[in-house]
């Protein structure tokens, strides 16, 4: 998760609109260590302002890990009663869609996980490079085509926002252009691991001097007099 996107999703979640949240499920959420350690603006921006409000924050992903709530696949009958049962009035899903073969029936399954009313929050990359999660299928959707995903619900907040670049990234590791450039020669060559991984390397490079871009839905389900 970019850290631009990380604070968006802090402002939303901390809007008008989630006075009354008590749960939020966090679906692919990785191991507490990848929120706190590696990627600390997750933790700053959106678990502690939750939990000062004290909403509660179910974790989830696909891998087990310390600070991983449910461990399975959201098509999973028993996995899908769990994460029904918690009730959650927000599901966040952050940077799935674009790793997914069959969009459609994902988002049919985080649907029916929510009760009228509730929202989720989308984010997926819009102008961004090749990279392997274990694939990446290029969707790269703005907020309008996101929400077509889930038919019936509201768009509530929808936005194309920059989110730092592959230049940014190198000098916030301290990382010369002519270092860096380099390692991707080598670690794109050797050992040889096949197309997909040296193209998801090379890739990036297309955004040196170009911004990353991301899209942001936050979408509600019709009540049930609406439906």
């Amino acid at each position: 998760m970019r850290k631009e996107e990380a604070e968006l999703i802090g402002r939303l979640l901390a809007g008008p609109d989630m006075g009354h949240v008590a749960c939020v499920v966090e679906l692919g959420s990785s191991d507490r260590t990848h929120r706190e350690v590696a990627q600390p603006h997750i933790a700053a921006n959106i678990h502690h302002p939750l939990a000062a409000r004290g909403v509660r924050v179910v974790t989830t992903d696909l891998k087990s890990g310390e600070g991983v709530e449910v461990v399975g696949d959201i098509f999973d009958p028993q996995i899908q009663a769990r994460l029904k049962a918690v009730r959650p009035d927000v599901l966040l899903c952050c940077n799935i869609f674009e790793h997914l073969r069959d969009r459609q029936t994902f988002a049919d399954a985080c649907a029916a996980l929510l009760p009228p009313g509730g929202f989720i929050l989308v984010t997926v990359p819009n102008s961004y490079p090749y990279h392997l999660d274990p694939i990446d299928t290029m969707f790269r959707p703005t907020p309008q085509q996101i929400a077509a995903l889930f038919p019936g619900f509201a768009l509530i907040h929808g936005e194309v926002f920059e989110a730092g670049s592959f230049r940014e990234d190198m000098r916030r590791h301290g990382t010369s252009v002519a270092t860096q450039l380099v390692r991707t020669l080598v670690r794109g060559v050797w050992p040889w691991r096949g197309v997909e991984p040296l193209k998801a390397k090379f890739h990036r490079w297309f955004w040196l001097g170009r911004p990353f871009k991301m899209s942001i839905a936050l979408l509600q389900k019709p009540t049930e007099e609406a439906a």
